[in-house]
């Protein structure tokens, strides 16, 4: 198996590109990417991503993607602002 390597260190900074990637909208306002479940996000980054030579377990990956009130998560990991160091923006 040939999987992506992400430095060791820097999963969450890939999980913050995959959430940015679920909000990015078409210049018809419509969703560029929909997906009814959160966890196939999850799913994607363990199948073809590892984390410093091991692999992700998806139960790791999906606690970045859990249900939020508001703005705050009601359960998971957060992304530290430290880990937040690309932005997606539309041309």
């Amino acid at each position: 198996k040939q999987k992506i390597s992400i430095e060791d260190g820097h999963l969450p900074a890939l999980i913050d590109l995959f959430q940015q990637m679920r909000n990015l909208k078409l210049p018809s306002d419509r969703l560029l990417l929909r997906c009814d479940f959160r966890a196939t996000y999850a799913k994607l980054i363990a199948k073809y991503f590892s984390h410093g030579e091991k692999d992700i377990p998806v139960e790791t990956a999906r606690n970045y993607f859990v249900e939020k009130r508001g703005d705050v998560p009601s359960k998971g990991t957060e992304i530290d602002p430290s880990m937040k160091i690309f932005q997606i923006a539309p041309k």
